[in-house]
């Protein structure tokens, strides 16, 4: 066993493992490991009322993969230390637990300590790796909160966290602690995991294929005060048909006893994908709303969205203000916002998979069927000031177009224009031939990564064949 001592703001490190007191530096560095990256939120997955609400408590709590053992362990708001809730091992005689399936090379997180009127001081934080390092450093005590991350030569699967257990809610009679009760909160963990990425074991709500796109127009003109945007929108998903296209969610039956965790996967016809041109000065990005629903019911706190696309070409927008829900009397559920953020380049994907991860109800109702709600769609869209209809945006194109070569013009000084066209980031030969036998390669190009719907385009001058009768020509992709 190694140790390593973290002195105020600098390390003092007899470990092999690099120790870091910065978020950004920590999460800089876990960019070269090989492995699964996770920011792990605990939002989702504690509830945050009555202190005898079942799922107020767990006796552990499993999140990407990374199970966290104590003995009672529960929401903290009142002391968050991260912006969102943290996870505190609740007035127990045991330390905080961190278990990787597959073991892990990196974590890291805001560590803290229960506060009460007698915790005015730090208190000595200790993070114990089974066959690694243990690790100790002056750590805030709550509200305050002090960053410490780890990343290990080898793969590790167990770690401790201790405060020392100097902190607990019970009080002798002179008001300090009684008897050694730990309190350790951690929040906004942060882990490089070895392995294969875990199954998912939520409900899968199936794949919807769009064969069709909709779109619509947004007029809000005349505004009185003359600035209002009009906006565009171009649908994947529109369960109205109002827009004249886009795909239709399926229903489905789901016991939310034993779930909280669902996935859809909306994808283009097979052999193709979709195409998203970003008109000049223009910023695009997700809309949506995609429910469905048994028989209402009221509201519950908002959970978290996360997307990945198949086939993806260039940078798309992201869903950081989405959210999921599922009613705490089971009536309905789905993804409530699908908003992000905006990009200003084209960019083209076959297929996008959307997970909410909802904040678990504990009701008991068993299996109840659900059907999507005419309001439901996703879409892409951007605001204008144009006051007539630009056109849409989106296109289903092929998702792997064969090379296409066309003659331009013939100059007698500088001989034959053509142009191909072909697959962004792709390699293309262009060879001629005076009698379609002997063939003979005269431009090699690759393809610029531009996804507009046309294909992206090279121009190729042939030379050569300015005093030729005749001339044929090919294009052709190299794999």
């Amino acid at each position: 066993m190694v140790t390593a001592l973290i002195l105020a703001s600098q390390f003092r490190c007899w470990s092999e493992g690099a120790v870091y007191a910065d978020r950004s530096s920590f999460v800089a560095a876990c960019q070269t490991l090989v492995g699964r990256q996770a920011a792990i939120s605990f939002d989702p997955y504690l509830y945050g009322g009555d202190y005898y609400q079942p799922g107020w408590y767990h006796g552990q709590l499993t999140v990407a993969d990374v199970t966290f053992g104590g003995n009672i362990l529960v929401r903290e708001d009142s002391h968050s230390i991260s912006g969102e809730a943290a996870l505190n091992n609740y007035d127990m005689d045991v330390p905080l637990s961190v278990h990787f399936q597959n073991g892990a090379l990196a974590f890291g997180a805001d560590f803290s300590s229960g506060l009460y009127p007698y915790n005015s001081s730090n208190f000595t934080a200790t993070i114990n790796i089974p066959g690694g390092g243990t690790y100790t450093f002056s750590a805030a005590p709550g509200p305050g909160k002090t960053f410490f991350g780890v990343i290990e030569s080898s793969p590790f699967s167990d770690l401790t966290f201790s405060d020392g257990g100097a902190f607990g809610i019970r009080q002798g009679t002179d008001g300090s602690p009684n008897g050694t009760y730990h309190e350790e909160l951690v929040g906004n963990p942060f882990v490089v995991q070895v392995g294969p990425e875990p199954a998912f074991t939520g409900v899968d709500l199936g794949k919807v294929q769009a064969a069709t796109l909709g779109h619509f127009f947004q007029n809000l003109y005349p505004h009185p005060r003359g600035s209002q945007r009009n906006t565009l929108y171009d649908f994947l998903i529109d369960m109205d048909a109002s827009s004249g296209g886009g795909g239709v969610l399926p229903p489905v039956s789901v016991n939310w006893s034993t779930n909280n965790q669902f996935k859809l996967t909306v994808s283009a016809p097979s052999g193709q994908k979709f195409c998203v041109h970003v008109p000049a000065g223009q910023a695009v990005g997700f809309s949506g709303v995609l429910e469905w629903d048994s028989n209402g019911g009221e509201f519950s706190p908002a959970g978290l969205v996360e997307a990945s696309f198949a086939g993806l070409e260039g940078t798309p927008p992201d869903f950081s203000n989405g959210s999921s829900m599922l009613s705490r009397s089971y009536g309905f559920f789905g993804f409530t916002n699908l908003n992000g953020t905006t990009v200003t380049n084209d960019f083209a994907f076959t297929s996008i998979t959307l997970v909410g991860t909802a904040v678990p109800q504990y009701i008991g109702l068993g299996t109840e069927n659900y059907t999507a709600t005419q309001n439901s769609y996703l879409a892409l869209y951007y605001e204008t000031t144009d006051t007539s209809d630009p056109g849409r945006f989106v296109y289903l194109v092929s998702a792997n177009p064969l090379p296409v070569i066309q003659f331009v013009t013939m100059s007698p000084d500088t001989g034959a224009l053509l142009r191909v066209q072909g697959h962004a980031g792709r390699t293309n030969v262009v060879e001629c031939s005076s009698d379609l036998v002997q063939w003979t390669p005269i431009s090699t190009n690759v393809m610029p990564v531009a996804v507009y719907p046309a294909s992206p385009a090279v121009d190729v001058t042939d030379a050569t064949g300015v005093n030729l009768v005749q001339r044929f020509y090919r294009a052709c992709e190299l794999p």
